[in-house]
């Protein structure tokens, strides 16, 4: 457990940004070293965060421990009904996640990670008197307890069950008193990793649609059209990493994220996300064992 403990890293990074995500609702790329580099990760896992990115990456990452922090600082505008509110906001968005090499070719491990979408205006967002200033917080935190198998020498396969854990707080919403809720759903994600030769690897991922448990205080009023959940979309996505020299590699990921399927970010009168196809790519330059850009 010594020797585990001493390659735990913990990392904090901070952002500037108007929005809590880039891909929707959903971050760029989870863990702090893919997230560097553009989240391209797919056939490039880097820490014990992988199988947010693909499951079978958790196979190549043999035993640790990894934690992680981004700090985000935003922006934002807003005007309803001819009133005006505008908003800085930090917040902070933990990961992490463990694995452990069972056997040659065996691992066993979890991730989590999370999404989501917040707002916190410095007054209420019409002017009522008595309504609180505007606040809101949706978030999805995804737990996926995440088992591998290597197939021959240079094949990888990896499967999560998914616990999906959503939760909503709304504040200064007229006609409405604040509150919360949350509730839980499940699914799963797969992937496939195969290092092709000495230097190319090629990954592939795949998670349906999770429909979330039902937040019972909203899915009558304020999220009706949704049902009252916040489901998570349904992902595909390839990736390839090649490795330029012995310290330096380049990765690039497509993904298409299903937004066009989740019925809380569209409505009836068809506004809302369209399916979205996301294009990352990145270079890991190694210096030394500490050190890696």
């Amino acid at each position: 457990m010594k020797s585990l403990l001493r390659n735990f890293p913990l990392t904090v990074v901070a952002l500037s940004s108007t929005g809590f995500a880039n891909d929707g609702t959903m971050m760029s790329g989870y863990g702090m070293k893919n997230s560097m580099m553009g989240g391209a990760s797919i056939a490039l896992p880097l820490d014990s965060v992988a199988a947010a990115n693909n499951p079978a990456g958790m196979a190549k990452v043999s035993t640790r421990i990894d934690g992680g922090l981004r700090v985000f600082r935003g922006t934002a505008n807003n005007a309803f009904l001819g009133n005006e509110n505008s908003m800085e906001l930090t917040t902070v968005i933990p990961e992490g996640g463990f694995n452990y090499q069972y056997s040659n070719d065996t691992t066993l491990g979890v991730s989590i990670f999370g999404s989501g979408m917040k707002t916190d205006y410095e007054k209420p967002i019409v002017p009522i008197p008595g309504l609180n200033n505007s606040s809101n917080e949706i978030q999805q935190i995804s737990i996926t307890p995440t088992l591998t198998k290597r197939i021959g020498d240079s094949f990888y396969f990896g499967v999560s069950p998914t616990i999906l854990y959503t939760s909503v707080t709304t504040k200064g919403v007229p006609g409405r008193a604040d509150d919360s809720d949350s509730a839980v759903g499940f699914g799963f994600r797969v992937g496939v990793l195969w290092d092709a030769t000495d230097k190319l690897s090629i990954g592939l991922m795949y998670a349906p649609k999770t429909k979330a448990g039902t937040w019972r205080r909203y899915k009558d009023n304020l999220f009706a059209t949704a049902k009252g959940r916040f489901d998570a979309p349904e992902q595909l996505g390839v990736g390839v990493a090649y490795k330029l020299t012995e310290n330096t590699t380049v990765a690039g990921d497509f993904m298409r994220i299903g937004w066009g399927e989740v019925d809380f970010l569209n409505d009836k009168s068809g506004i809302g996300y369209p399916n979205q196809n996301v294009y990352r790519i990145g270079i890991s330059h190694q210096i030394n064992e500490r050190f890696e850009f």
